[in-house]
């Protein structure tokens, strides 16, 4: 799940580079440009995670019975996954967008 995860939303910051330069060449500092798609996909990344919580929970009860020294409901299972979703999802999107903002705009753009 993290590879697929930082693959998507590196495939997904890869793809808003023409956008990215064009915010550079009008003048948005390189610093801006970055916290701005971070910012973007720690908010999706931040919904996803609390949705996925929500459906763990209401079908942890289902799985309980192949569950084995684990509670359904198990709040260190849910925190840690949550906080790892997160955190890939940081590097993720700062990655790709960090390189993002050190292309040339002029030759991104042609």
């Amino acid at each position: 799940a993290v590879i697929g995860l930082y693959g998507a939303i590196s495939h997904i910051v890869r793809a808003q580079q023409p956008e990215i330069a064009l915010r550079i060449a009008v003048g948005a500092a390189r610093s801006r440009v970055v916290g701005m798609v971070v910012r973007e996909v720690m908010l999706v990344a931040m919904l996803g995670t609390i949705a996925g919580i929500v459906v763990a929970a209401v079908g942890a009860n289902g799985l309980s019975a192949v569950l084995y020294e684990v509670r359904p409901h198990d709040a260190v299972t849910y925190g840690g996954v949550a906080v790892l979703l997160i955190v890939v999802s940081v590097a993720a999107a700062f990655v790709p967008a960090l390189r993002a903002a050190q292309v040339d705009p002029a030759g991104l753009l042609r």
